[in-house]
């Protein structure tokens, strides 16, 4: 019996700090699908690379990708979710990927080595 009220102590105990946690200001996940497209690679590279692979992440197939690099179109490859880009001079880039429905931004910094 002397038991029972010290595991029910502890329960109380328990759920009190349980339920006392400010979840103010904390960053919480939702499970639920997002409303833009996450691209995925490096937001800096040296001047001149050449290929720089970009991806979208948590891609769909049988959904058409459209990509742009600073408003301009590039071609896909697998699916249309990968690309590879080419950064010839110093300055930012916007890549952006749309599929109809949502769409994603990635700014990257070429800089000089």
């Amino acid at each position: 019996m002397n038991m029972h009220k010290i595991l029910g102590i502890f329960v109380v105990v328990a759920l009190f700090f349980m339920t006392s946690c400010n979840l103010d200001g904390e960053e919480n996940i939702d499970w639920r699908p997002g409303d833009s497209l996450i691209i995925q690679g490096s937001p800096e590279v040296v001047a001149g690379t050449l290929g720089e692979p970009y991806f979208v992440e948590g891609f769909t197939i049988k959904k058409e990708y459209a990509w742009t690099l600073n408003g301009s179109t590039l071609q896909a490859d697998r699916e249309g979710e990968f690309i590879y880009v080419d950064f010839p001079t110093a300055g930012d880039y916007t890549i952006t990927v749309n599929n109809g429905t949502h769409e994603g931004t990635l700014t990257v910094t070429a800089v000089t080595e």
